[in-house]
């Protein structure tokens, strides 16, 4: 598949870009890693006239750690940069876990942290060439007014599959993100619209600069666990990440937080920390597992049925909670 003709744009600063953005709002799209844009460009899902490399802003290639206030992390930074990098692994090990998982080695050498966050929803109806897509009437992704996925479905339900989501999300991770008219600053969990038509709040115009992310308290442990058909190259069916902070004697849970990618167009923040505190060991009761599953309700989509999905999570749940208390225990051992 060839790709449509456009003007490529090479800013060498951001203020250069955002009067890019300015100047050709509406026809314009941001490349970054380009791992997801090019396809989208081959199947004529977008045709903008011109195209906005970010591979030469150079402070969007830094990452910074601080022991007092944390990382920054510029949003060109690549997936093999983050999972490799020794303090993201020491501080942060669910974020170079989830960034292990995506994909393959060679896309993990191209994809950036800002690209995988701002990951396009996906959908067998969708993502395809422009010809199949002929055959069908346009659905709600595409302007037009009806679901193939949810027969009668009133929205669109494409999937939602970025793999260091949910770690960013239980690690409270904030957003800069600048535009022509300025920048502002976001949490996370505010960026993602859960709507499968626009998954994120990225205005038009607006670049994602940076990542910020609080080191953790002590005696927290984290951990990422994903489940698909193929050990690479796929996208996850579901994607679990836990965070977990024990008290000073490395007993007893003090808080506790859950975020699910997979399940549906969004991801799922839970925080339990209410439900788990005082649990003394990292076994979870019929009773909680329900208790933080009330939101999760998965749908069919790309061959995986609902039921598997929420047979899949069950496991998984315990898993991922016993491995962020087992890395809060090490956590605990080490400021002893």
């Amino acid at each position: 598949m060839s790709l449509p003709k456009f003007e490529y744009l090479a800013p060498s600063d951001i203020k250069e870009a955002c009067s890019y953005l300015k100047e050709f709002n509406g026809q314009i799209a941001i490349l970054a890693g380009g791992t997801d844009l090019v396809m989208h460009l081959k199947h004529r899902l977008e045709s903008p006239t011109h195209l906005l490399s970010l591979k030469n802003l150079a402070e969007l290639n830094s990452l910074h750690y601080d022991r007092d206030s944390g990382f920054v992390l510029g949003a060109m930074c690549s997936l093999r940069d983050i999972s490799v990098n020794p303090s993201i692994q020491s501080e942060l090990g669910t974020l170079a876990q989830a960034a292990e998982e995506v994909a393959s080695p060679q896309i993990r050498n191209r994809g950036t942290i800002g690209g995988n966050i701002c990951l396009d929803s996906r959908c067998w109806y969708l993502n395809r060439s422009r010809q199949w897509r002929k055959t069908l009437l346009p659905c709600y992704k595409t302007g037009g007014d009806r679901c193939y996925v949810v027969k009668g479905g009133k929205h669109c339900y494409a999937l939602f599959q970025a793999d260091t989501v949910p770690s960013l999300l239980i690690l409270k991770a904030q957003l800069r993100l600048v535009s022509p008219e300025g920048e502002r600053m976001i949490p996370i969990e505010q960026f993602y619209s859960g709507q499968g038509e626009n998954p994120n709040r990225l205005a038009s115009g607006e670049i994602l600069t940076e990542i910020k992310i609080p080191r953790l308290p002590p005696h927290s442990g984290t951990a990422y666990l994903k489940y698909c058909k193929r050990r690479a190259l796929d996208f996850p069916i579901l994607g679990l990440s836990s965070l977990v902070r024990l008290d000073g004697k490395g007993r007893n849970c003090r808080e506790a937080r859950f975020a699910f990618i997979g399940h549906g167009s969004g991801p799922l923040l839970v925080d339990a920390s209410e439900a788990l505190e005082g649990l003394d060991e990292p076994i979870l009761t019929e009773e909680q597992t329900t208790h933080l599953f009330q939101e999760l309700k998965p749908v069919t989509h790309m061959g995986i049925s609902a039921s598997l999905k929420r047979r899949l999570a069950r496991p998984m749940l315990q898993r991922v909670f016993s491995d962020a208390w087992r890395n809060a225990q090490v956590q605990n051992a080490d400021h002893s």
